[in-house]
């Protein structure tokens, strides 16, 4: 009984195997109505890879004939003559399956590039500092992504993905320029001062000597590893180097000094003409106007305007008293006038009124303001990104990974991008009140009187 259970399960899993291993099965006879005799007879189709030649009769089945090269048929049919075969002859196009009675020629793009609406297109070339994470296909194009941290990409590629940096410490070399995503790490030897490295076997110590550091550094070689001691010698500065160092610094004090005193002098030489300097005329000086012709009790405060013309005019008064008082001098005395040349005197220019705070404020932002403030920032840059900027941790280690230790170039970088992205929203005053916030007010104040 188990012995016929057994072959009774065989013969039950055997059933589908048989049944998707036939042919296909035609479909039932077509009606064929013939218009001579009027009668529908039931016809038979034609297999696959041929075609129907004529209707059947009451005596004889339906006559079919194999397609011809370069045509086709693929399902049982009646008609009257076979398909043509697909021909491959748009650009970057090859044959996949050739053409036969029973299939038609199907087409594909070749390698490198994909279908797009019947058309074949190159793949994508991955940028710089990108890499590729899924390779196109004949019907798909490539995908890339930017390299993550200790990955990088050099090459514009379809085919190529991010590679990870160089390790020189497991090829006995120094890092002497870090990589970032688009570029590797530079490997080179170590600096000079190591300058002796004797081999020493396993069994033998050395004993660190006064003056010098020893350190033990492990190097594979082709059958087995050795270990090298290599002696540093300690760097020790001469005297005249400090001389010299001293003698600059000495000599460049000398030079200011001799700079202020200069200009003191000059400073002291112009007050003498009598000549008032603007500046203070304008900062301490509160002029006195009359109004003449207007009654009492209605006259209106000087502006502004008036006030800098009336300075002017004092001024300009001035400097016409002191060359009168040049010109009887030189009458009196022509020898000495020869002898010493007339003061030139300063001409002043009117300059423009600096604009409202509140104006200067909601002025946007642009690349002149950020140029004026990047090289002071310093180490509040990522606190001003992150808390006052709206920039993730993740977008500002881009940025420092990008342009490693050039501090400036970061920090104009962070603000560039802060600027094209929010554009409309940026202005002048919330750049200085974020540099408030950071511990830079200074800095924020500054700005303001620059842009002003």
């Amino acid at each position: 009984m188990k012995t016929l259970n057994t072959l009774s399960c065989g013969i039950l899993l055997t059933i589908p195997l048989l049944v998707r291993c036939e042919p296909d099965e035609p479909p039932p006879k077509w009606e064929y109505y013939n218009p001579l005799s009027g009668e529908t007879l039931l016809c038979d189709w034609c297999a696959p890879g041929e075609f129907m030649v004529t209707e059947c009769t009451q005596t004889t089945v339906t006559q079919c004939r194999t397609c011809a090269e370069n045509e086709y048929t693929e399902h049982f049919n009646h008609v009257r003559e076979c398909f043509r075969c697909r021909e491959c002859l748009k650009a970057h196009e090859r044959v996949l399956l050739e053409c036969t009675p029973t299939n038609n020629r199907e087409c594909v793009c070749e390698d490198g590039f994909f279908l797009v609406a019947e058309f074949c297109f190159l793949h994508t070339k991955c940028p710089i500092r990108y890499g590729v994470v899924q390779r196109g296909t004949p019907w798909t194009n490539t995908k890339c992504r930017r390299c993550s941290s200790g990955t990088f990409s050099n090459v514009e590629s379809s085919i190529a993905p991010c590679r990870n940096h160089t390790d020189c410490g497991t090829m006995g070399l120094c890092v002497t320029r870090r990589g970032n995503r688009g570029v590797d790490n530079v490997c080179e030897i170590c600096p000079d001062y190591v300058t002796t490295a004797t081999p020493k076997s396993e069994d033998e110590t050395t004993v660190p000597t006064a003056g010098s550091t020893e350190f033990v550094s492990a190097a594979r070689q082709e059958d087995n590893a050795t270990l090298k001691h290599v002696t540093v010698t300690e760097v020790r500065w001469e005297p005249i180097v400090y001389v010299t160092i001293a003698i600059v610094i000495i000599a460049a004090v000398i030079v200011a000094f001799c700079c202020v005193v200069h200009t003191f002098r000059r400073r002291r030489a112009d007050t003498s003409q009598g000549l008032p300097p603007l500046q203070t005329t304008l900062a301490g000086k509160t002029p006195i106007v009359s109004f003449v012709g207007i009654p009492k009790g209605k006259e209106s405060p000087p502006t502004e305007s008036d006030q800098v013309d009336e300075l002017f005019e004092t001024h300009h008064a001035h400097t016409a008293a002191a060359a009168a008082r040049q010109t009887t001098s030189a009458r009196r005395n022509p020898l000495a006038m020869t002898r010493t040349s007339s003061p030139t005197v300063p001409r002043l220019r009117r300059t423009k009124s600096r604009p409202n705070d509140d104006e200067l404020r909601r002025r946007p932002a642009n690349l002149d303001d950020v140029e004026l403030i990047v090289g002071d920032i310093g180490g509040a840059w990522r606190q001003l990104g992150r808390d006052h900027l709206g920039f993730s941790d993740g977008r500002l280690d881009g940025f420092q990974s990008d342009y490693g230790l050039q501090l400036r170039e970061v920090v104009f970088q962070m603000l560039r991008t802060w600027i094209d992205e929010r554009r409309g929203d940026v202005t002048l005053g919330k750049l200085v009140d974020a540099l408030s916030k950071v511990g830079k007010p200074e800095l924020a104040e500054a700005l303001l009187e620059q842009t002003s």
